[in-house]
C-alpha cells in the first residue's frame, strides 16, 4: 500500500506536464516516464490503471487504426500491459526521452507492436489451419468425420479439462507463445516451464486418444 501515494503523485505530475505540453509550454517528461517505469517494475494493476488514465486515448488511437473488432481492441489494451510487464527493470531504467512527443511516440510504437503481433498470429492461423483441415480430411474415416477449420478449434477446446488447459491451448497453440513467454506473462498460473510442459503433455496425450486427431498429432 505504501506505493499508492507515489503512483497518485506520479499520475498527477504526469497530467500536469502533459497539459503544459499541449499548451506548447516547456515541460518535463520525467514524471510520465517514471509512471511507465512503475508499470514495468511493479507489474501492478494500479500502476497500469493510472498509466491508462493518462494515455488511454493515445493507446486506443494507435490500436483502432490497426484492429477493427471492438472486443479485440480491448484485448490489445490488456496485451499492451503484458508487453510492458515483459520489459526488464534494467531496460526500463535505460529509457530516456527528450520530451513528451518522443515519449508518446514510444507508447504508440508499443501499442502498434501489440497489434502487429495479433495480425501476425492471424496470418499464421490462416496458413496453418487449412493444412490442419487437409490432414484431418485425408485421415478421417469418412466425409462426415471431417472437421472444418472453426469446428476443429471448438472440437479440441471441448476436450480440455480445466481453465489452465484452456489458457495454455490458447497461448501455445493459437498465439504460438514459447514456454518462457507463458511463464513471464502468466506466472500466477504457470509458475515455471516444467508446469507448462506438464500441462502441454497432458493435453496432447488426451487428444492423441481421439481417432480424428491421433494422425494429426503423431510424432
Amino acid at each position: 500500500m505504501h506505493d499508492s501515494p507515489n503512483i497518485f503523485e506520479l499520475t498527477n505530475r504526469c497530467k500536469e506536464e502533459t497539459a503544459k505540453d499541449k499548451q506548447k509550454f516547456p515541460h518535463d517528461p520525467t514524471p510520465c516516464l517514471n509512471l511507465l517505469r512503475c508499470v514495468i517494475n511493479t507489474r501492478s494493476s494500479e500502476a497500469w490503471s493510472s498509466f491508462q488514465d493518462c494515455f488511454i486515448g493515445l493507446i486506443k488511437a494507435a490500436i483502432n487504426k490497426l484492429i477493427t473488432e471492438p472486443d479485440t481492441r480491448e484485448d490489445m489494451v490488456q496485451d499492451m500491459y503484458l508487453k510492458l510487464a515483459n520489459i526488464s527493470v534494467e531496460k526500463a531504467e535505460e529509457l530516456k526521452f527528450q520530451d513528451l512527443k518522443a515519449f508518446r511516440a514510444y507508447v504508440t510504437r508499443i501499442a502498434k507492436n501489440v497489434c502487429f503481433d495479433e495480425l501476425r498470429r492471424r496470418e499464421r492461423e490462416k496458413r496453418s489451419l487449412p493444412l490442419v483441415y487437409q490432414q484431418m480430411e485425408e485421415t478421417a474415416y469418412d466425409h462426415d468425420d471431417a472437421l472444418d477449420m472453426e469446428t476443429l478449434k471448438k472440437y479440441i477446446r471441448a476436450k480440455l479439462k480445466d481453465a489452465q488447459e484452456e489458457l495454455l491451448f490458447k497461448l501455445m497453440f493459437e498465439f504460438d507463445l514459447k514456454p518462457r513467454e507463458i511463464v513471464a506473462q502468466h506466472g500466477h498460473i504457470f509458475p515455471d516451464i516444467a508446469t507448462v510442459e506438464r500441462v502441454r503433455e497432458r493435453i496432447i496425450k488426451r487428444l492423441k486418444r481421439d481417432p480424428r486427431l491421433q494422425y494429426l498429432l503423431s510424432d
